[in-house]
């Protein structure tokens, strides 16, 4: 595929500094010849599905795109065509080309281009010349047989910061006759989309109108939908009458009884996920990664050069929590990928970030500590930088890694990439070396540098380095713990085919070898036809690049508040912008996989590339897109087409959020007639509560079990009074304030005073004219009173 500025190939090791490679690069396989790792997207539907390249550029100014060469040719003889892009961005260009027969041919004197698998298709991006285009020379040989075959061609041109804007493609295409001998039947291309997702009962058509035959016509269509069932036609109807994942496929032939093949996957649930995408933020550039402390009602967001972001109570603050942009080197594959905060955060102000640091070259992997402004909560103080390791310099341009995570026995991990390129690096296998691995080491928020655990696997083995977990990684961009099992879960990014999850159980003694670069997933990469000797640790899941898939992004298992997700775990692909949840046991592995792509279509904004998944301090998650919004994963809206009592319970009230006010007043029947009125649900630095993300702050936003707090997720304190009394500043201050203290059961009702849990922390919430004291951990931060 041509090269944009967020797919410029991570396998050249040109050194073009004027090209700003988006964030594909940090985690994407290697991608000469192909943007998705499909095979190019000219247009050609026997590669593609008759995709062309606006599958990925579809913003600003669409260039002109011809294709130019003879149109007559004879058996065997080769000629030159040329392939001439014109405005648009004007800045760069790239192309594919691809053919229906004969060979295609990389010209030396193109050295941007480069065939592979068949097809033409950028190494290196071209400048426009001095007439606002570029045109690019290859030679197509016409096959040992007669007939028509068509040459498709695909550009476009990008601009160089690293954005799409501005970047659009066009595709255009020719037929060459070929004379000098009887023409061959050419074979049909099956092809069908969809349905991938339906319910249990429900009747849809499957579609085969894709399908296409070069020189012909295809006469039949034959169907097979995984249940014992098959059918016939372009478009037959079909249901399911149990939920699962059933493979489906389409058999198509033409007219001169040529046959074809093309299969694919249906999953049929029992019923919808209640789940959907809501923008929270946006406007950040090019954020990588999201997190919080444990209880913390804020979110810290990671950005590329050197910078942390705030957003509390929904608002992104314009002031940096750290900016560390300076020393930072950016960007491609390199800049800042990795902040955990120390589990005693609370009590010192710890936390760790993992950049690529400036050297001078292609940059230093650092390991950082910094504290919190004593002053300023949404603050670092930079003065308490401290250097605890460094892996550099860098070998190369790309494979940086990124990830650090606190596991639940304080140690901390992080994974550091293979070291670059794409071909001979066996960094991944050499346990001498950091690349390609998994570390776990030791630290203290008091004392400088890093310990060794002493039940590391390696510490007894000299030729092995006393930090390494696990080896045999490529790029583990992301990793995770479930926060629940402990389990431990990699996206690793693959290379020119496989992207794949691999688990590691809680307790598991570390050790393993995840197979780089032996196997690509499952494949060998030598193309033997077996190499795995037992030894190696397969992954539980991997996908391929069909589809316009290319890089794993690894995520969570989600452990928050939306029933339908809970206990999977969720990753999406870069470029495609699917987003997958899969469950994985123990003793039963890998349950099922579920696409969650609709399920989690963004209520505004657009998820496109996903760069990273967060965490927030309650266990809530949220989407990264690489274009600077942030998406929180939530339950689905009520609905309200059956009328005001959206929850079916009989009672038009408070928790029918069809028909609710922002805050709930007096006259719901949810409160009784004693609940003061102006009831204000809040978090402690002013913002509405509004758990279920649906736009209100209600009872129903907190759920109560016997003064236990069992889900929610902005709990952090909750009070009422008749005038929103707030304390200021001081910490520890008893407001003597007319207050209404009350505590509320699991259906929202008031059951008088008792001791309940707020956000990890417990409020006594006592009858009487004098209210709560603030919490003792709240030094230095504005804490609400009654």
């Amino acid at each position: 595929m041509f090269v944009s500025p967020r797919a410029f190939s991570k396998q050249s090791e040109l050194a073009i500094g004027w090209v700003v490679a988006a964030f594909f690069l940090a985690v994407a396989p290697p991608v000469e010849a192909k943007l998705f790792g499909v095979n190019g997207f000219s247009g050609n539907p026997g590669i593609n599905g008759g995709k062309n390249c606006n599958h990925c550029h579809s913003d600003g100014v669409e260039p002109t795109v011809l294709l130019d060469g003879p149109a007559v040719s004879n058996v065997s003889e080769t000629h030159t065509y040329l392939l001439r892009i014109d405005g648009g961005q004007e800045s760069i260009c790239g192309l594919n080309v691809s053919a229906t027969g004969g060979t295609l041919s990389a010209l030396a004197s193109e050295p941007e281009t480069r065939t592979r698998n068949d097809e033409i298709v950028n190494f290196t991006p071209k400048l426009v010349d001095g007439e606002g285009g570029c045109t690019y020379a290859f030679d197509w040989t016409a096959p040992s047989h007669g007939g028509v075959f068509r040459l498709f061609g695909s550009g476009n041109s990008a601009n160089r910061d690293g954005q799409l804007t501005g970047d659009r493609a066009a595709s255009t295409g020719i037929e060459v006759v070929v004379t000098g001998a009887p023409p061959v039947n050419q074979t049909p291309v099956a092809f069908s989309t969809g349905p991938y997702r339906v319910l249990v009962g429900e009747t849809t058509p499957f579609d085969a109108t894709p399908s296409l035959d070069w020189d012909g016509f295809i006469r039949s269509y034959a169907w097979a939908f995984g249940d014992g069932n098959e059918g016939n036609g372009a478009m037959p109807p079909h249901s399911y009458t149990s939920p699962g994942v059933y493979d489906v496929e389409l058999t198509v032939e033409d007219d001169a009884g040529a046959i074809d093949s093309h299969a694919t996957q249906v999953e049929v649930l029992a019923e919808r996920l209640s789940t959907r995408a809501i923008r929270i933020a946006s406007g950040l550039r090019r954020p990588t990664y999201l997190t919080a402390p444990e209880g913390d009602s804020r979110l810290f967001v990671v950005e590329q050069r050197g910078r942390i972001r705030v957003i509390e109570d929904g608002q992104l603050l314009q002031q940096p929590f750290l900016d560390i942009s300076s020393t930072t080197h950016c960007c491609g594959e390199a800049g800042f990928f990795g902040l955990a905060f120390s589990k005693n955060f609370a009590e010192t102000g710890a936390f760790y970030v993992n950049h690529v640091a400036k050297d001078g070259g292609n940059g230093t992997i650092t390991l950082l500590r910094y504290r919190v402004s004593a002053t300023d909560p949404n603050r670092a103080d930079p003065a308490t930088r401290t250097v605890l390791l460094e892996i550099g310099p860098h070998p190369h341009h790309n494979h940086y890694g990124g990830q650090i995570a606190f596991s639940s026995d304080g140690t901390l991990f992080m994974t550091v990439g293979d070291g670059g390129t794409f071909q001979g690096n066996q960094n991944s296998q050499d346990r001498g070396v950091f690349y390609g691995k998994l570390l776990r080491i030791g630290v203290d928020d008091e004392l400088d540098g890093y310990t060794i655990p002493e039940n590391n696997p390696f510490v007894d083995d000299p030729n092995a380095l006393d930090e390494i977990w696990a080896y045999g990684l490529r790029n583990s961009y992301r990793f995770s713990f479930d926060r629940l099992t402990g389990d431990l879960y990699i996206g690793d990014v693959g290379e020119n085919d496989i992207e794949e999850v691999d688990v590691e159980a809680s307790g598991a003694a570390g050790g393993g070898n995840f197979g780089w670069r032996i196997m690509e997933g499952s494949s060998c990469v030598s193309g033997a036809a077996e190499c795995f000797d037992g030894s190696l640790t397969l992954p539980i899941h991997e996908y391929s690049h069909d589809g316009g898939r290319c890089s794993i992004t690894g995520g969570y298992v989600h452990r928050g508040s939306v029933p339908g997700l809970l206990g999977r775990y969720l990753f999406g692909d870069f470029c495609s912008g699917e987003i997958w949840g899969l469950r994985w046991d123990e003793s039963l592995g890998l349950i099922d996989v579920l696409n969650l792509t609709d399920d989690l279509h963004p209520d505004s904004g657009e998820l496109g590339q996903i760069v990273g998944f967060g965490e927030d301090g309650l266990g809530e998650l949220y989407i990264i897109d690489y274009d600077g919004e942030i998406f929180r994963v939530a339950r689905a809206a009520p609905d309200c087409s059956a009328g005001p009592d959206s929850d079916g319970d009989g009672v038009v009230d408070s928790c029918d959020n069809c028909v609710n006010t922002f805050n709930p007043r007096l006259g719901d029947p949810a409160f009784p007639a004693s609940a003061p009125p102006q009831q204000d649900f809040q978090t402690s630095t002013g913002g509405q509560l509004d758990d279920d993300a649906d736009g209100y702050g209600n009872p129903c936003d907190l759920k109560f079990t016997d003064g236990a707090l069992v889900s929610g997720t902005d709990v952090v304190e909750m009070f009422a009074s008749f005038n929103k009394a707030r304390s200021g500043t001081n910490c520890g201050a008893t407001q003597d304030r007319n207050c209404a203290p009350f505590d509320l059961d699991n259906q929202g009702n008031f059951i008088g005073a008792s001791d309940i849990v707020r956000g990890m922390q417990l409020f006594n919430f006592a009858p009487g004219p004098k209210c709560l004291d603030c919490p003792r951990d709240c030094v230095g931060r504005s804490c609400p009173t009654n």
